[in-house]
């Protein structure tokens, strides 16, 4: 659009132009924003385009009138022909971080604009400027003062869904009672205190700073791209094998359901020598009797595990059939399903007694000193914080966006905690109910379906009333946190391939025939015995990949990219700076982690357990998933190296280091304040926080309580006069991309403000923004102008 005349008459001022949405703040709006008056603001019709990063550089030449008279200053039908914008309205993701704000105009009137922090799955694509904000005020469609804090809390709840995972209620009581116990515990406690806690954070403030899933983290050190599409592989292979253990946990729902207990089809089984007993047996025979029979043996029970299969996975799509908007509601509704029903089964044990805690906490030194202690403590970490999956960078993105990273990472880390350790209490305490019977544990068959044989032989064999009412509370429990775990890992896989494909097709088809491919998948994890395709990608392909590509990710952002650029990211979404004590934990990890693979494929069995030797055929294909994901890594490296644009090969290397054009926030807005904010910090050390969270109570608060200033000088507070020497740093570098070239454009009047010569065009298609680097170090040190 072209300014009108008032506009082009104007002279300019400042170093740089003013924002579109940076309204100035005169003492008077601010007495109006402090009694919640305000309802809109004039916001000038003048847009001046310079490519800053990526395809485009938006750099807005919008500036303020003078004060607006009271006739037409609170009109909010006013067209924008004549110079004044409406008022925009706040969208649903704006409003999650606003809860405690008074009213609704203290949100957006203070600078007339509420800008979305980034685009959703499924947002509106004709929005100016790719941002989700609206332009037409809706009163109807802003949430009342009452109902505010709902989208913010089924966020947060969103975010503490995966505190209840399927690994850190089937899998943790297993590997605890099969490791040294209290000994285990101990260890697997401190390695998710000391590197948990820092890994989960890493992974939120990446995902709240790029928004746009696992695979566009790449773009700050392209060389390692593959890596991104590694953590969607290990969630698509974690999204076949979780829903054959939850269709176990189903079965023994709908069966306890329909009783009697025990089942009446594991009543009679032959044991060795013929003989034949009347008692309920151990949970793996009945199962290897029943669900999971062969289907050449039964094929009746074999439909059966395929009907609870589609069930499982029926369930799924309906959680995330309006994708975002319905995980959060479908994960609050689950965490609070899975809390009640461990509640209750914790508080029937604590009323008979608290006997087998005593076991539990026994502390044997010799296990600290065993490296499979360690190894599977780590990865138990891994699995139940699902760290290495892509799922907490997604889902923080796109879920919780304008949550406190800091916070939601402490808490989500102590629930976790406190759900993992006190359901293995609960364990041990159901042991010694179980030996008060006479009855020892054994060596599982089946490891994977431990804590379901166990708690079905418990509850048949120990509790003495309402049997039926409890084994479906308990079942339904492990159904119910799988699927928080499954709507996480499913979300993750759809908000990749709809990212990839450019938004070809909508969230739900991708979901539903991403639920039907891993649906056929997990009928072919039913067909061999005893679930040892379950037992393969949980124990050689996930455990090992995830080690090796949490550690080369830590590699890239922390060694490669660089902490300092680092923590100015993070200042930039967290609004304050980092203490170095993050900074140490994530540097000394990767080698930490790397020592640790090493150690374990040396002094541990490659062809199984400790306890068991696996088929031939099981691990050889095991150990070739993961060396064929490696070598998919690899590809891609070459891959990424070869399509730089660059000189030579070496160049071309260097280059793939280096962070691409388009790494940043996806939002264009959010970008350039990304994009100010650092020029601002390597200038003059000034942070800016008005350009944070645009929208939320922070940047609300910010602007009312910031000075006047003049224009220009906010960006720049410690002078207001350009100089003609090189000081400002140009982040085109020696690119500037543009599909028609013109010189006479506003990058003259940029690169004139800027004292910058204007750079040479190199003509270069959208798809190749993520091959081009930035041609200079936004950071490096320069004078400041006199």
């Amino acid at each position: 659009m072209k300014p009108t005349g008032a506009q082009a008459s104007e002279p300019s001022e400042g170093l740089y132009p003013r924002s579109r949405f940076e309204g100035e703040v005169t003492p008077e709006d601010k007495d109006d924003v402090g009694e919640g008056r305000k309802e809109g603001e004039a916001i000038s019709d003048s847009v001046a385009s310079d490519e800053i990063t990526g395809a485009f550089r938006f750099l807005c030449d919008y500036r303020l009138p003078p004060t607006p008279s009271p006739e037409w200053a609170h009109s909010p039908s006013r067209s924008l022909s004549t110079g004044v914008a409406p008022s925009l309205s706040v969208s649903e993701r704006d409003i999650e971080g606003d809860c405690g704000v008074s009213d609704n105009s203290s949100v957006s009137g203070v600078t007339g604009a509420s800008i979305a922090a980034s685009r959703g799955v499924g947002a509106p694509p004709h929005t100016p400027m790719g941002s989700t904000t609206k332009l037409i005020a809706d009163s109807a469609r802003v949430p009342s003062r009452s109902w505010r804090c709902l989208p913010g809390f089924g966020s947060v709840m969103a975010a503490l869904s995966l505190a209840v995972s399927l690994a850190n209620i089937t899998r943790l009581p297993t590997v605890v009672l099969q490791h040294g116990g209290g000994s285990f515990l101990a260890v697997y406690v401190a390695i998710a205190v000391v590197f948990g806690v820092p890994l989960v954070f890493l992974e939120v403030l990446l995902g709240q700073f790029c928004q746009e899933g696992t695979t566009k983290l790449w773009r700050a050190v392209p060389l390692f791209k593959g890596i991104g599409f590694l953590k969607v592989l290990v969630s698509i292979l974690a999204s076949i094998y979780y829903p054959v253990i939850m269709a176990v946990a189903l079965f023994y729902v709908v069966w306890s359901a329909k009783g009697p207990l025990p089942m009446t089809e594991c009543k009679y089984l032959p044991y060795q020598g013929g003989a034949v007993k009347r008692t309920s047996t151990y949970g793996d025979a009945c199962l290897e009797r029943t669900l999971l029979s062969q289907p050449d043996h039964d094929p009746m029970w074999f439909l059966v595990s395929i009907a609870l299969l589609f069930v499982i996975w029926a369930l799924v799509m309906l959680c995330l059939c309006r994708n975002a908007r319905s995980y959060r509601g479908s994960a609050f509704l689950l965490l609070a399903a899975v809390i009640a029903a461990l509640s209750a089964l914790t508080t029937e044990q604590l009323g008979i007694n608290v006997r087998g805690l005593n076991a539990l906490f026994q502390f044997d030194y010799n296990y600290i000193l065993k490296c499979d202690t360690w190894y599977y403590a780590v990865v138990q970490v891994f699995l139940s914080t699902q760290i290495g999956f892509g799922n907490i960078t997604t889902t923080s993105g796109r879920i919780y966006a304008k949550s406190n990273a800091f916070w939601i990472t402490l808490v989500f880390m102590a629930c976790n905690l406190a759900v993992g350790v006190g359901f293995t209490c609960l364990v041990y305490m159901w042991k010694a109910r179980l030996e008060d019977q006479g009855i020892s544990l054994s060596q599982p068959d089946i490891p994977e379906l431990f804590v379901l044989t166990f708690m079905y032989d418990v509850i048949t064999r120990t509790f003495t009333s309402d049997v039926q009412l409890w084994a479906i509370i308990a079942f339904l429990a492990v159904v119910f946190a799988g699927l928080t775990s499954m709507m996480a890992m499913v979300f993750t896989v759809t908000t990749t391939v709809i990212v990839e494909s450019k938004e070809r097709w909508k969230p739900w088809i991708i979901t539903g025939g991403f639920c039907v491919i891993c649906f056929l998948a997990g009928i072919i994890c039913l067909l061999p015995e005893k679930l040892e395709l379950v037992h393969m990608l949980e124990h050689y392909v996930v455990s090992r990949i995830i080690i090796m590509a949490t550690a080369i990710e830590l590699i890239g952002f922390v060694w490669i990219y660089g902490s300092h650029h680092l923590y100015n990211d993070f200042e930039f979404v967290l609004g304050y700076k980092l203490t170095c004590i993050w900074n140490l934990i994530w540097a000394i990890t990767p080698p930490l982690l790397i020592t640790l693979q090493i150690w374990s494929i040396i002094s541990m069995p490659v062809t199984g357990t400790t306890t068991k030797t696996d088929p031939e055929w099981l691990y050889f294909t095991g150990w070739s998933v993961v060396g064929g994901a490696w070598l998919f890594v690899f590809i891609v490296a070459i891959w990424q190296i070869v399509m730089q644009v660059d000189y030579n090969i070496w160049q071309k290397f260097l280059s793939s280091l280096k962070p691409s054009r388009n790494w940043g926030p996806v939002d264009p807005i959010q970008r350039h304040g990304w994009i100010v904010w650092r020029e601002q910090c390597t200038l003059s050390g000034e942070r800016d926080f008005t350009l944070k969270r645009r929208g939320t109570r922070d940047y609300t608060h910010s602007v009312r309580n910031a000075p006047s200033d003049t224009l220009g000088t906010r960006y720049y507070p410690q002078y207001t006069k350009p100089s003609n020497e090189k000081t400002a740093i140009d982040p085109m570098g020696t690119f500037t991309i543009n599909s028609v070239p013109n010189y006479n454009s506003t990058q003259a009047t940029d690169a004139a403000l800027r004292g910058v010569g204007a750079p040479y065009i190199v003509q270069l298609d959208s798809q190749d923004l993520d091959h081009v680097c930035w041609r200079k170090d936004l950071t490096m040190s320069r004078s400041r102008p006199s």
